[in-house]
C-alpha cells in the first residue's frame, strides 16, 4: 500500500511507503512451527497467528551488564494472543560441542529498558527453550564465567567479500609471498547476516 499526501505545492506528491508487515506464522492446530529464516521454533495449544521480528539491538545490554553477559542469540519481538503458544525455541549461537555449562543460559526479556531473566526449560545445541512465555522483546543470554577462560566458544560465519575473479575465491597469489589474510567471523546470527 501506498499513501500519497500533497504537500504546499499542489502539483507535487510525496509517497510515503509505510514499513512491511512484521512476518507472520498461521499455525492452523495445535502442534509445532519452526521458522527456517530465523531459528525459532513454536509450540502451539490450538490454532493462532504468531507475529515477530527481530528486534533492536539498541535496546540490549548496559555497559555494565556486558561484563557479566553476552547476548548469544539475536533479539525478537514476538505477538501472539495469550496463553496459546506453550513454548518459544530461541536460537543461540553459543557451541556446546564440549558441553558447556548450560546453567550459564538465560532468556532475557527487555522492555521499557530494563531487563529480567528467566531460566530456560532446555538448553540444545542450537537453541533454548522457554515454556509458557511471556512476550517482549527476547533473547537468549550466557553469563561470562570469571575464570582461566576468557572466551564463549560460538558458531561463526566467514564473511566472504566478493573476489573479482570468482565469488568463492578467498584469496590468490601470483607468487610466492609473505601474504596476511584479515578473515572474518561474526556470529551465526540470522539478524547479522540481513
Amino acid at each position: 500500500d501506498v499513501a500519497l499526501e500533497a504537500v504546499s505545492k499542489p502539483d507535487l506528491c510525496i509517497f510515503i511507503v509505510p514499513p512491511p508487515p512484521p512476518p507472520r506464522a498461521h499455525i492452523p492446530s495445535a502442534g509445532s512451527f519452526h521458522c527456517s529464516e530465523t531459528g525459532l521454533g513454536f509450540e502451539v495449544s490450538a490454532a493462532v497467528t504468531v507475529e515477530y521480528e527481530y528486534g533492536s539491538r539498541a535496546e540490549s545490554l548496559s555497559p555494565s551488564a556486558r561484563q557479566e553477559w553476552m547476548v548469544a542469540s539475536p533479539l525478537f519481538h514476538i505477538r501472539a494472543e495469550p496463553d496459546t503458544v506453550r513454548a518459544v525455541h530461541l536460537p543461540h549461537f553459543v557451541c556446546l560441542a564440549d558441553g558447556g555449562d548450560l546453567s550459564s543460559c538465560k532468556i532475557a526479556h527487555f522492555e521499557a529498558g530494563h531487563v529480567t531473566v528467566e531460566t530456560p526449560a532446555r538448553v540444545h545445541v542450537f537453541h533454548a527453550v522457554l515454556e509458557n512465555p511471556s512476550f517482549s522483546q527476547l533473547g537468549v543470554l550466557w553469563r561470562k564465567i570469571r575464570s582461566t577462560i576468557t572466551f564463549i566458544p560460538i558458531h561463526s560465519l566467514v564473511l566472504m567479500l566478493p573476489a573479482p575473479m570468482s565469488p568463492t575465491l578467498i584469496y590468490r597469489a601470483l607468487r610466492a609471498a609473505d601474504i596476511t589474510l584479515h578473515l572474518y567471523l561474526i556470529p551465526n546470527d540470522h539478524s547479522l547476516k540481513k
